[in-house]
C-alpha cells in the first residue's frame, strides 16, 4: 500500500533519522478526585454521622427502660413480701427518667393512677390500676399469681412503651 521512497537526499536522511515513535499521553491518575467526587464523598461521610448520631440517641433514650426492665425482672423472680411497694417505685422511678420531675413526684396516689391512664391506658387493666392504687394498703400476698403475671407483664408492657410514649404525647400537643 505505502510504497518507500528511496531519497539520497542527506538532509532528509538525517531528519528521518531523528523522527521518533508516537508516544501516549501517561494515563489519567484517579487523584486529585474530580469535585463531583468529593460532594459524594462528602454526603456519604453526613449521612455516616447522621446515622451514628441517630442510633446513639435512641440508646441512650432506651437505656433507662432497659435498665427498669432488667429490675423487673429481678422483681419477677423474687417472692418478697413488699413486691407490690417495689413495683411501684420501680414504675415511678422509671418515669421520673422520662418526665420532668415536678410533674412525677408531687402526684399522689390517684393521680399517679390518672398518669398512668393518661400515658397509655391500653396497657393497664381495671384490676390493675385498683392494685396499684391500694398497694400501700393490700398485703401482696393476699394477690393470685395470675393477677400478680398481668401486673408485672402490664408493667413490662408499659416500661417498654415509655421512651416513645412521651414524643407521641408531645406531638399530639403541638396538633
Amino acid at each position: 500500500m505505502f510504497s518507500v521512497i528511496a531519497t539520497s537526499d542527506p538532509q532528509t536522511e538525517q531528519l528521518l533519522k531523528q523522527l521518533r515513535d508516537i508516544h501516549l499521553p501517561e494515563p489519567t491518575g484517579w487523584w486529585p478526585l474530580a469535585p463531583g467526587w468529593w460532594i459524594i464523598i462528602g454526603l456519604l461521610i453526613v449521612i455516616i454521622i447522621l446515622l451514628i448520631a441517630r442510633k446513639f440517641h435512641q440508646s441512650r433514650k432506651e437505656r433507662f427502660s432497659r435498665l427498669a426492665l432488667k429490675e423487673l425482672a429481678v422483681l419477677e423472680q423474687t417472692s418478697q413480701k413488699n413486691w407490690l411497694i417495689e413495683l411501684e417505685v420501680l414504675l415511678k422511678r422509671t418515669a421520673l427518667c422520662y418526665f420532668p420531675k415536678v410533674q412525677i413526684a408531687q402526684l399522689n396516689t390517684q393521680e399517679w393512677i390518672n398518669f398512668l391512664i393518661k400515658h397509655d391506658d391500653d396497657i393497664w387493666s381495671e384490676q390493675s390500676l385498683f392494685t396499684l392504687r391500694d398497694c400501700a394498703f393490700q398485703d401482696p400476698e393476699k394477690i393470685d399469681d395470675i393477677h400478680k403475671a398481668l401486673l408485672l407483664k402490664q408493667s413490662q408492657q408499659w416500661i417498654t412503651k415509655l421512651p416513645y410514649l412521651k414524643e407521641s404525647i408531645g406531638s399530639e400537643k403541638n396538633v
